[in-house]
C-alpha cells in the first residue's frame, strides 16, 4: 500500500553525529561520528557562511579527516595548535594531527584515562586516572597531584567535571571522600604538587546535600551548585580561591515542590554565569553578573533567589529555552552574547537564538526561526562570529550546522546519511494532541503511510521515549538513540504501520507542570497518557483497532507496565526497561552517587518520596503501584522483552527477574538478551536481529 520503501539496512545506514567543537582558529569543526558500531573523531573545514542551505543534499558525508582508533569516547582541540586534537580511545590519550593525518599516543596505562582538559597555553593536559589527578606535558613530563587526605577525584558514570581556571594555575574537579557517600568540589594548585588541594567543599552526611557541578568565572574564581539530597533545592555559590573561606557566597537559589534537574552552570572569565531555571514554570536562561551579585547579597540572605541586582532573565514566556535536559547556553568568547535554543515557535522544534547583553539587560536578539527543525548544543567559534550546533530536520537526520550570527544564515556542514534520496519519501510529521482521562493534554507526532486513506484499517504502533525527561520531536531527533529509533519508526511506516511518537507527561517541552506530573505518581499519569494514545489511534479514520507499543529504558518500563496493568494494547515491546522499581533502586543505590552523579538522590528517592525499604506505607504503596511485577499475574497482553547483558543504566537483572516471575506466574512472554550489549545496542548485527523480532512480533499480533 505504501509508496515508502525502507529496509532494516536502510535504517542502520544512519550515522550519528555528536559533540561539535571548533578548533583554535575557527577553520575546522571536530565532531564524533558513530557508524557500524564504532565511534570515530572526524573534522570538517568550514568556510564563510554566505547563505542558508540546510537541505538533505547539503553537507559532506565523507569528512575531511577521520581517525581509525578503537573505542573513541571524546576529543579536545589543542589551544594554539589549530590542526591538533587530543582523542580519548579505549581509555588512552592520543595526539591527532589533522593536517598530517598522523596519530601518536600521549598517555597509555592499564587503568582508563578520562576527563582530559588542555591547559590554556596548550603545553600540558590534566586528566584523571585511577582516581588521581595527573598533569602531562607535551614535552613528556608527568606529575601526579596526590594527597594524603581521604579525598579523591570522583569516578562517575559520565565524565567527571574537570576544568582549568583561566589563569592556568588551578584545576577544579569533582571529588568524593573515602569515608562518606557524597560529592564535592576541590581546587588543585598545580604550582604546589606536594600539597595540591588549596580549597575544597565536601558535604558530610549531616549536610544532606551534594556539590558536584561547577564552572570558573575568572582567575581563581569559581561558582558551584549545591543540591539538596531530596532534589528540591539548589544554591549557586561563588568562591574566590585564597580569599573566601567556607562555602563561599550564595549568588542564586531555587526550590521546587517536585524535582530539580541536575544543571551545570556555564561560566565566562569576565565574571558572568549563565544558568537554566524553571522558576517561572518554564525553563529559561538567566545571566548572572557574579561580582555584582556578591556585592548585593554577601551580607544578606543565603537563599537569594533569581531576582534583583546582577541577574538578567534572558528569555521569558510560555516556552522553553533548552534543547533537552542536558542542554546548556553558550557564552561567546568575548562574553557579550549568549547562544541558546528555544521552542517558542513550535513545541516540538528548537530554533537557535543569540542574545546580546548590555548593562543589566538584553539589548539585541538574533533568532534563526526561519530554519525549521531542531537545533541543540550551540558552541561559538573563536572569533564570536559563528555558532556551530547540531540540527535535525523534519525529514533530515542530525548533522553539524554552522550559523553566521550577524547575517542569520545557516548551512549544513556534515551529512549523516549516505543516500539522502532514500529519505525523500518520509511522511510529514503530523502534530496531534488529545486528552487523557483526567483532562490533561497529551502530545505526539503521527506518521501515516503516505497513501493511507480513511477506511484502510492501518495497524498502529506507539513509541514511548526514555528518560523520562526527554521529548520526541517534529521529525528526526538529535540524540543518537532516538535518531535511530525515529528512523526505525519510519521503517515500520514503510511496512504498513501508522506510528505515533508519544510525548507523555514527564517529558520536556511543555512546561514544568507537564514535566513534574509523575512526581509521586509513577505508573499512574503516564499510563493514563499511553492508554489515551491507544484510544486516539483506534478512533482515527485511517487506522484499525489493533494497537501495539514499544519503548526503550523508561519507554521499556512503560511497555512492561501496559502489559501488566492495562488492556488497551494488543502487544508491547520492552527494550531495556525496569520490571520492579524496588530491585532496580537497590541495585542503583548500591552504585551510589559516584556512579550516577548529583542526580542520584533525585531519581532514586524523590520520585517515590522515600527509599524502597521505607517503613512508610504510603511510600511502599507508590513502589507497588508503579512496579509492573506487582501485577504479573494479570499479564495477558503479549510482551516481548529485549535487553543487553552489559547495560549500565538498567541492569540485565531486571530481565532475569521478569523471566523468573513470569514463569512462576505461568503467563506467556518472549524474552531475548544480547551478550556484551549496552543500554542502547551498539552492533548492527544486534539491531538486525532485534528489529526482525520486533516487526515479526507486531505482524503476528497487529495484522490480520
Amino acid at each position: 500500500m505504501s509508496s515508502l520503501h525502507l529496509s532494516i539496512d536502510d535504517t542502520l545506514a544512519l550515522v550519528s553525529t555528536t559533540d561539535p567543537a571548533w578548533n583554535d582558529d575557527g577553520t575546522r569543526v571536530g565532531y564524533l561520528r558513530f557508524a557500524d558500531g564504532e565511534t570515530q573523531f572526524a573534522t570538517q573545514r568550514v568556510g564563510p557562511v554566505e547563505g542558508t542551505d540546510v537541505s538533505l543534499d547539503a553537507g559532506t558525508f565523507t569528512p575531511d579527516t577521520e581517525t581509525t582508533l578503537d573505542g573513541v569516547a571524546g576529543f579536545e582541540w589543542r589551544p594554539g595548535h589549530p590542526e591538533e586534537a587530543l582523542v580519548v580511545a579505549d581509555g588512552d590519550l592520543y595526539r591527532v594531527d589533522t593536517s598530517a593525518g598522523t596519530t601518536r599516543p600521549l598517555a597509555r596505562a592499564h587503568e582508563a584515562t578520562s576527563s582530559p582538559a588542555w591547559h590554556p597555553d596548550g603545553d600540558r593536559i590534566a586528566y584523571l586516572r585511577d582516581r588521581t589527578l595527573w598533569v602531562h606535558g607535551v614535552d613528556g613530563t608527568v606529575t601526579a597531584l596526590s594527597t594524603d587526605d581521604p579525598l579523591r577525584p570522583a569516578d562517575l558514570f559520565g565524565p567527571t567535571p574537570l576544568e582549568w581556571d583561566p589563569s592556568g594555575r588551578y584545576v577544579g574537579v569533582v571529588v568524593e571522600p573515602d569515608d562518606v557517600e557524597a560529592l564535592g568540589v576541590a581546587v588543585y594548585d598545580t604550582e604546589s604538587p606536594d600539597e595540591p588541594v588549596v580549597w575544597e567543599t565536601t558535604p558530610t552526611t549531616a549536610d544532606d546535600c551534594l556539590r558536584a557541578d561547577f564552572q570558573w568565572v575568572g582567575a581563581g574564581h569559581l561558582v558551584y551548585a549545591e543540591d539538596s539530597r531530596d532534589g528540591t533545592e539548589r544554591v549557586y555559590r561563588s568562591v574566590r580561591v585564597g580569599e573566601d573561606e567556607g562555602l563561599g557566597v550564595a549568588v542564586a537559589s531555587e526550590s521546587v515542590d517536585g524535582l530539580l534537574l541536575p544543571h551545570r552552570p556555564v561560566g565566562h572569565e569576565s565574571g558572568r554565569l549563565a544558568v537554566v531555571s524553571a522558576r517561572t514554570g518554564w525553563r529559561h536562561v538567566y545571566a548572572i553578573d557574579v561580582e555584582a551579585r556578591r556585592d548585593a547579597v554577601e551580607n544578606g540572605d543565603d537563599r537569594p533567589g533569581f531576582t534583583g541586582t546582577g541577574v538578567v532573565q534572558v528569555t521569558e514566556g510560555e516556552f522553553e529555552a533548552r534543547g533537552d535536559a542536558d542542554d546548556r547556553p553558550a557564552w561567546s568568547p568575548d562574553g557579550e552574547r549568549l547562544a541558546y535554543v528555544t521552542n517558542e515557535a513550535d513545541p516540538g522544534e528548537r530554533h537557535l537564538e543569540v542574545a546580546t547583553l548590555g548593562e543589566g539587560a538584553v539589548t539585541d536578539r538574533t533568532a534563526f526561526s526561519d530554519v525549521d527543525g531542531n537545533a541543540i548544543y550551540p558552541t561559538w567559534s573563536p572569533t564570536s562570529e559563528r555558532v556551530a550546533c547540531l540540527r535535525s530536520g523534519r525529514f533530515s537526520p542530525t548533522d553539524v550546522h554552522v550559523a553566521a550570527v550577524d547575517t542569520g544564515a545557516m548551512r549544513r556542514v556534515s551529512a549523516s546519511y549516505p543516500e539522502p534520496s532514500r529519505l525523500d519519501g518520509l511522511p510529514d510529521p503530523e502534530p496531534v494532541s488529545f486528552e487523557a482521562s483526567d483532562g490533561a493534554t497529551v502530545y505526539g507526532y503521527l506518521y501515516l503511510p503516505p497513501d493511507a486513506e480513511a477506511g484502510d484499517d492501518v495497524p498502529s504502533v506507539v513509541l514511548c521515549h526514555g528518560g523520562p525527561i526527554s521529548q520526541m520531536r517534529r521529525g528526526f531527533h538529535h540524540g543518537q538513540t532516538y535518531g535511530y529509533f525515529h528512523l526505525f519508526d519510519q521503517w515500520f511506516v514503510s511496512e504498513g504501520y501508522a506510528v505515533l511518537e508519544l510525548n507523555f507527561r514527564s517529558g520536556v517541552g511543555y512546561g514544568d507542570e507537564f514535566e513534574q506530573a509523575i512526581h509521586r505518581n509513577i505508573g499512574i499519569v503516564e499510563i493514563d497518557d499511553c492508554e489515551a494514545a491507544a484510544t486516539y489511534l483506534r478512533e482515527r479514520p485511517e487506522t484499525s483497532d489493533r494497537v501495539g507499543m514499544w519503548g526503550r529504558s523508561y519507554g521499556g518500563y512503560l511497555a512492561n507496565a501496559l502489559a501488566t496493568m492495562s488492556d488497551e494494547y494488543d502487544c508491547a515491546v520492552n527494550v531495556a526497561g525496569i520490571w520492579d522499581w524496588r530491585t532496580w533502586e537497590e541495585w542503583a543505590i548500591d552504585l551510589g552517587p559516584t556512579h550516577w552523579g548529583a542526580s542520584e538522590p533525585t531519581w532514586f528517592h524523590n520520585r517515590f518520596g522515600g527509599r524502597p525499604d521505607s517503613d512508610d506505607p504510603v511510600v511502599q504503596e507508590r513502589y507497588r503501584v508503579g512496579s509492573p511485577n506487582s501485577f504479573v499475574e494479570d499479564l495477558d497482553t503479549p510482551l516481548l522483552a529485549l535487553h543487553g547483558s552489559t547495560d549500565k543504566n538498567v541492569t540485565v537483572g531486571e530481565l532475569e527477574v521478569l523471566i523468573e516471575e513470569c514463569v512462576e506466574a505461568g503467563v506467556d512472554f518472549d524474552a531475548v538478551y544480547y551478550p556484551n550489549e549496552e543500554h542502547m545496542f551498539q552492533r548492527p548485527a544486534t539491531w538486525r536481529d532485534a528489529l526482525g523480532r520486533v516487526v515479526e512480533f507486531f505482524d503476528d499480533h497487529l495484522k490480520e
